[in-house]
């Protein structure tokens, strides 16, 4: 089900050609860029990490402009995530390509700004529990507010190779925690 929060598609999401996958390999690689910005933004924006390509080339407001009536093929959509894929910014959940997760921020990215939400809160030093980085009080209103855990466990691993956050789990294996530790 995607949410719809006023999204601002740019022009050539009004104009008929861009459903069409071009022939010219120069035009094209411009169409799948245009295509793969607005992939990443529209997902940053609506806080959609896992994009189904099927369900959404028949349904989401992105892939089909029911205005102009023009919607992307299947195979548009899965070369839009193929280049995004190539970038680092998609990755394939499956061999059939039914679903992609959608990286519109890299893992660095979001542990940074993890890290940075922890010191403006001062927990650098504290220990905070996965839940409280992703739905407690303190990230409401924030990126972090709902993130997936596997993109949180993703951040937290980038912390801990730049030795500023420890992870670890209770003794009875009913919490995970995480540790901020000061530059060194």
């Amino acid at each position: 089900n995607i949410l719809t929060m006023s999204f601002v598609f740019p022009p050539f999401h009004s104009f008929p050609p861009s459903y069409t996958l071009q022939p010219v390999k120069a035009t094209r690689a411009k169409q799948l860029q245009l295509w793969g910005e607005l992939l990443r933004e529209y997902c940053r924006q609506q806080k959609v990490f896992v994009v189904p390509v099927r369900e959404w080339c028949s349904s989401s407001e992105l892939f089909w402009n029911k205005k102009i009536d023009r919607r992307l093929s299947v195979e548009m959509a899965l070369a839009i995530i193929d280049f995004l894929a190539q970038t680092g910014h998609a990755t394939w959940l499956d061999p059939s390509k039914s679903s992609a997760k959608i990286l519109w921020r890299t893992p660095n990215d979001w542990a940074t700004i993890l890290y940075s939400w922890a010191n403006d809160q001062g927990l650098v030093g504290s220990v905070c529990t996965l839940y409280e980085l992703t739905e407690g009080d303190g990230v409401q209103g924030t990126e972090l507010y709902g993130l997936p855990a596997e993109v949180l466990s993703e951040a937290l691993q980038v912390l801990e190779k730049q030795k500023k956050a420890v992870v670890f789990t209770s003794e009875n294996n009913s919490a995970q925690g995480v540790k901020f530790l000061a530059p060194s």
